[in-house]
């Protein structure tokens, strides 16, 4: 045998181990990944350890079947079960922490309960790729996470047993959670949206929110709860007891940005509680118990960009008061008393985007006034034969 045979068979045996070598990593890494997935969360109870072993003993039987030639020794096969269990140690406490959220969501849909959780990835470094995504779901990479309940069968132990934590956004609706409940929501520091529609909560259990965003049977009162909350950048209150009043208590809380006050009664104490939320920038009034009384306490909220008015007691006796809100951007108008003479007002705000005058004694004449005035502004106009139905009717009513 001359000497390029041998090399030919020593380049040959190299090549074969390091096929051998390919394979044998490839299948180690495949069942890895397939127990890993079919095991879940019990990687994080002990389950990966044996999983493991069983590797490296395969490992080993691969090592026999190629002759020997990829034989590891003790501390070889320590190093890499250590370096696994590291890896699928870490992997599975995720898995686990997502496999808790669903089982407990599970328990309050086999209450006839309807819930729906969200997530999605916000982080602007690494975005795992889609093939990763669809293998493992989003809810494994995710940083967000919403929920939302529904359903008469929703009570405070349903309520109790779903662990709330780490929800950037939760929503319970039409159930039959009340104060003695509330407990279940203290404490919840990553929570940024709380809506609360159609439940029996008072002022009692609100000394439980730590971030609030409340459809529910609040008064002001209970609005002393919120003020610690520094971070708090949203309210909406809809069809409470709430006049106004009690937004005082909110007047230090700089970061809040929208207010939401619908549907209610408010009086000139409660137009100057608003008032005193000087941070505002969207403010909701629409349905509520407002008029040409209250109206200029808001010329104070010189940051207000968004504000809505539809359905109201506004006149025209408003609209110079409204006038004097330099930055605002989008004005709502609808079913009020205004007229064409109210409107000329209007075109002192330069920076309008869009304008809402559905079912008002505005002509169409005084609409095409106005957008020559400001060319720039979006009109929404609709013509109606009989006078709109005003809150002064509501309120004989």
């Amino acid at each position: 045998m001359g000497k390029s045979d041998v090399e030919t068979i020593v380049h040959r045996d190299r090549r074969v181990r390091r096929d051998v070598f390919v394979g044998a990593v490839l299948g180690c890494i495949f069942l890895l990944w397939g127990a890993f997935r079919q095991l879940g969360f019990a990687w994080a109870n002990g389950t990966a350890f044996v999983v493991i072993l069983l590797v490296a003993a395969l490992w080993l039987v691969i090592t026999l079947v190629s002759q020997r030639r990829l034989r590891f020794g003790i501390r070889g096969i320590l190093v890499l079960t250590a370096l696994a269990a590291v890896l699928f140690a870490a992997l599975g406490q995720r898995w686990y922490e997502v496999q808790s959220r669903r089982t407990a969501l599970a328990a309050i849909e086999a209450t006839g309960a309807e819930v729906k959780m969200q997530c999605w990835v916000t982080r602007d470094a690494w975005q795992p790729p889609g093939w990763l995504v669809s293998s493992v779901g989003v809810g494994f990479f995710a940083d967000r996470w919403s929920l939302q309940i529904s359903g008469t069968n929703i009570d405070n132990e349903a309520l109790a047993k779903c662990d709330l934590n780490g929800y950037s956004s939760i929503s319970i609706n039409a159930s039959n959670f009340n104060d003695d409940g509330a407990a279940a929501l203290d404490g919840l520091t990553e929570l940024a949206s709380l809506s609360l529609n159609d439940v029996a909560m008072t002022d009692k259990g609100l000394a439980h929110l730590t971030t609030f965003r409340n459809q529910a049977d609040i008064s002001g009162e209970g609005l002393k709860h919120l003020a610690g909350l520094d971070r708090l950048h949203s309210v909406h209150l809809i069809r409470t007891r709430v006049t106004g009043e009690g937004l005082m208590y909110l007047r230090d809380a700089n970061r809040l940005t929208t207010l939401w006050l619908t549907n209610s009664m408010i009086t000139r104490e409660g137009a100057a509680g608003i008032a005193s939320l000087e941070s505002l920038r969207e403010l909701n009034l629409s349905g509520s118990y407002i008029g040409e009384a209250e109206v200029p306490y808001l010329v104070s909220l010189k940051n207000l960009r968004t504000l809505n008015l539809d359905g109201t007691d506004v006149t025209d006796q408003s609209m110079p008061h409204l006038a004097q809100l330099p930055y605002l951007e989008h004005l709502a108008l609808g079913q009020t008393l205004v007229s064409d003479a109210g409107l000329v007002h209007l075109e002192e705000l330069r920076k309008l985007k869009t304008v809402s005058l559905n079912d008002t004694n505005v002509t169409p004449e005084g609409v095409t006034q106005l957008q020559q005035a400001l060319p720039a502004c979006k009109v929404s106009f609709t013509v109606v034969q009989s006078p709109p139905a005003s809150m002064f009717r509501r309120r004989e009513n």
